[in-house]
């Protein structure tokens, strides 16, 4: 490995009062120790934005899940951080916000790569020779969504200063030396504010910090550099140059669902990131606080749960407040709901419900 590649610092952006990124940023923690061993704590530091919105409480700043051994900076939200009004869909300046908060602690030389937090390194990170101005992205975002150069360069066109460099609609993994991130960080914030001031469809205004990093490489004469090392479990096919895993839209192993991480792991896959996730699961079973131990009394209590249809989630966090570590309770809850059992019991049910709706009793 390079001496350019001994020097990154990835830079996953989580938010602290949301559950689901305390367990995002413990897979990518857990990944990056499994890999890089005792080097990990010099490659990395996780961003806890505080919150997301205004009217949410501040949490406790405690870090969850063994991560209090993680290099991390909790910083201030982006509506303390940026003059802009504080709606969902200016949530993603949380990015720009963190990030603003960081570098002042990094030097210049430094390669930083920043990462959603639903991101991890499954392999060894290749050799990032990056020059001055430059940024290196993953260009699979223009033709999947972005379209930055076609049907939405409406979006950017405005925001274009003269004749800068060219922009390929790349996005996460962002590789780049601090310096040039510092260069662009506070017009890539501006030109973020602005496009959500501007009339845009909810969707396109939530993607605003992806335009916004173009125009504001553009601008500076930042060269963006395309490459292609992220798995996107359902979007690309495993490669052998793939070294990171973005997971935001897997079915296999879906963070939507309500018990995630807490799935089934037995048909996964056979991939050097489900095995990852296999091991994780069983590291979360160790961390996670309470007892391990279901009887069969709680395990009938959420057969029960299931067949009313009472929320997953609910009957996770009822589990919890019992004092069940919620490891445990929500492995029991999703072997439950697949038992051919219930499954069986649950198609009497509905049929019987139908015919006694269709009666009209």
């Amino acid at each position: 490995m390079s001496d350019s590649s001994a020097h990154i610092v990835s830079m996953p952006i989580a938010v602290l009062n949301q559950r689901s990124f305390h367990y995002q940023a413990s897979l990518f923690w857990f990944a990056h120790t499994k890999i890089y061993q005792e080097k990990a704590a010099n490659k990395a530091m996780i961003l806890w934005a505080e919150r997301n919105l205004p009217n949410e409480a501040r949490p406790n700043h405690s870090l969850p899940l063994d991560l209090d051994n993680a290099p991390s900076l909790i910083t201030p939200p982006f509506f303390e951080t940026y003059e802009v009004s504080a709606d969902s869909v200016a949530v993603p300046l949380n990015i720009q916000a963190s990030l603003k908060a960081a570098l002042p602690l990094i030097e210049d030389e430094t390669i930083i790569e920043v990462l959603d937090c639903d991101m991890a390194h499954f392999r060894n990170a290749p050799s990032f020779e990056v020059g001055d101005d430059e940024v290196w992205v993953d260009d699979i975002y223009e033709n999947w969504h972005l379209k930055s150069l076609t049907d939405n360069y409406q979006v950017i066109a405005p925001h274009l200063k003269g004749t800068g460099k060219s922009f390929n609609g790349g996005f996460v993994p962002i590789i780049t030396k601090a310096k040039t991130l510092k260069k662009i960080i506070d017009s890539w914030a501006e030109i973020h504010i602005e496009m959500l001031a501007e009339e845009h469809p909810s969707k396109i205004k939530w993607w605003a910090g992806m335009f916004s990093l173009q125009a504001a490489c553009s601008n500076s004469d930042i060269s963006m550099r395309r490459h292609n090392w992220t798995y996107i479990p359902g979007i690309t096919v495993l490669k052998k140059e793939h070294y990171i895993v973005h997971y935001s839209v897997d079915k296999a192993f879906n963070k939507k669902d309500p018990l995630w991480p807490y799935l089934p792991t037995e048909t996964l896959p056979n991939n050097n990131y489900y095995k990852l996730i296999k091991e994780w699961q069983l590291h979360l079973q160790k961390v996670e606080k309470g007892d391990a131990i279901l009887d069969d009394t709680w395990r009938h209590w959420i057969a029960k749960c299931l067949m009313l249809k009472h929320p997953e989630r609910g009957i996770l966090d009822s589990l919890c407040e019992k004092g069940l570590s919620r490891a445990h309770a929500g492995l029991e809850i999703a072997s439950a709901r697949q038992n051919p059992y219930l499954r069986g019991a649950r198609e009497i049910l509905n049929r019987e419900r139908e015919k006694w709706e269709s009666s009209g009793q």
